[in-house]
């Protein structure tokens, strides 16, 4: 049973960092003449109209956070700003947070909105912060929960609240929960704000307060890290949970999720109060503490899976600061989960960071140059993070892949194949990094590809990178005995069959391309 649940929903948003200077501003006060103007006028990019819409709402340096970089470092301190009460109805929803609301669905559920506020790190990426109350579900219940509010860009979840017209008269108010978020997002323009890839990512900071029995306890973690609506049979990988100082709470991490949970069971009474005091508890240490971190910790990992990356940006995150917070419970926490077993964060930071050791005596300068650039004359190494397709292949299949890789190219498609390695290269090194930084990797597949060593190493690489590889097979299936290693790797995957023609095979890697990855192909290609 859950005794309570605090949802923090945080959106990936972009703006330009020059605004972050506007996001610290002083609050203005207004008289009910300059508000009922404001409201008349409307004029969007206005400071006026921000200030209306929004409240500076500075981090609190609680004995948590006092020493954060996040909240005393000029480079990295965060800023954030609430939506003002009285414009909470512009959103559709009720101006008071205690209002309750009803998560449609098989089994209704209630919960309240609290505070819809705004992080900004310094690195041109904001995060809106929606916080979801409910309390008194089972475990089933709970899953439905996460899983509804996970689903935000299918149009879920669907919201109702009841509002009074008069003393006896009240009328059902129907929302949905992604209009809510998009009509945050275009409040105004004095600072203006996009989706982060404009479409609507959600991540979650989960603080559960509740019991559950010892023995289910990590299928249970395991759905709610996931954000299954269904218990799981299979226990979570214990890489990602840590347990701390205290036996009663529990901190595990998903990709895109983290939560906390806090054990009654187990708890005592001395630390019980401190488990369910939502206003003073471990729920408003989770939002003020946690999910700050969190949100600064996911504008690392999305500046580093970013195409366009600059100098800048490279510099903000090679330099991170990484002891985010005096205690113990949350910085091992972070460097336990996110940092190292969850979003490996450390190691990626370190690949940067040895890049640019290896690229001249101007680190940052030169690498960026080499990581931006454009493909040198008669050569096809992309020393880019422009989007690229990482093509893998025996070499005793060059005579069949080469004219596929050329037509592909002539249609403007931009390729990497280890061929073109300059003398003087480190071949396991650049293959390595082009695997990394590759949107797309397609092996093509052979006989003399099932056994070459190399093939085999790109293409366990590629997966445990989460690319996805895509088989080409360039013999007839019939002919191809693959391997149970490569035909595991590949079963989720369909694979092009070249029994057809040259021409026919590049149209259907083509066709794949210009359909799901489009971006690898140049604006202006040849015909």
């Amino acid at each position: 049973m859950i005794q309570s649940l605090k949802l923090n929903i945080l959106i990936p948003l972009q703006y330009e960092k020059s605004d972050f200077s506007k996001t610290r501003e002083a609050n203005l006060q207004f008289s009910k003449e300059q508000t009922d103007q404001l409201k008349e006028s409307r004029l969007y990019d206005s400071t006026e109209w921000f200030h209306y819409c929004f409240r500076n709402k500075p981090l609190e340096a609680n004995f948590q956070m006092i020493n954060s970089p996040l909240l005393t470092d000029n480079d990295y301190c965060i800023s954030r700003i609430e939506l003002d009460s009285v414009v909470r109805v512009l959103t559709g929803l009720h101006k008071n947070e205690n209002t309750k609301y009803i998560l449609k669905g098989k089994n209704d559920i209630e919960f309240r909105f609290g505070k819809l506020r705004i992080l900004f790190t310094q690195s041109s990426f904001a995060f809106l912060h929606i916080e979801v109350y409910t309390s008194e579900l089972s475990e089933k219940d709970t899953l439905l929960f996460l899983n509804t509010f996970g689903q935000v860009t299918n149009n879920k979840p669907c919201i109702e609240y009841k509002k009074k017209l008069s003393r006896y008269e009240e009328e059902t108010i129907k929302i949905n929960f992604k209009d809510i978020i998009l009509t945050i997002i275009n409040l105004q323009s004095y600072v203006p704000l996009y989706l982060y890839r404009n479409r609507i990512t959600p991540y979650f900071q989960i603080c559960m307060i509740g019991s559950n029995a010892p023995d289910d306890k990590l299928m249970f973690f395991d759905s709610v890290q996931s954000l299954s609506k269904r218990a799981s049979m299979r226990e979570i990988d214990t890489s990602i949970i840590y347990i701390g100082k205290e036996p009663y709470i529990s901190r595990f991490a998903g990709d895109k999720t983290f939560c906390i949970y806090g054990d009654t069971d187990t708890c005592g009474d001395d630390s019980l109060d401190f488990l369910t005091d939502i206003k003073n508890g471990l729920t408003k240490s989770a939002t003020e503490n946690y999910t700050t971190i969190y949100a600064f910790l996911l504008s690392l990992q999305l500046i580093a899976a970013k195409n366009d990356i600059y100098d800048v940006d490279m510099e903000y995150l090679i330099n991170a600061p990484t002891r985010l917070s005096d205690e113990d419970n949350i910085r091992e926490f972070y460097d336990k989960c996110i940092f190292k077993n969850g979003w490996n964060l450390k190691e990626i930071i370190s690949d940067f960071k040895t890049r640019i050791q290896i690229s001249g005596l101007n680190p940052v300068k030169q690498f960026v140059k080499r990581w931006q650039g454009t493909p040198k004359n008669n050569s096809n190494v992309y020393f880019t993070k422009s989007p690229f397709l990482f093509i893998s292949y025996a070499h005793a299949d060059k005579d069949i892949v080469y004219p596929i890789i050329k037509k592909l190219q002539n249609k403007g498609v931009r390729i990497w194949y280890d061929t073109r390695l300059r003398p003087g290269d480190e071949w396991p090194e650049e293959i390595g990094w082009n695997i990394i930084d590759c949107t797309l990797f397609i092996v093509m597949l052979s006989d003399a590809a099932v056994l070459s060593i190399h093939v085999r190493e790109e293409l366990n690489m590629a997966n445990g990178r989460h690319k996805n590889p895509f088989g080409v097979k360039v013999q007839p299936l019939k002919d191809i005995k693959l391997s149970p290693g490569i035909e595991l790797q590949l079963s989720l995957n369909q694979m092009i069959d070249s029994a057809l023609s040259e021409y026919d095979i590049v149209d259907n890697i083509f066709s794949l391309i210009s359909t799901k990855y489009p971006e690898l192909i140049e604006n202006t290609t040849n015909s």
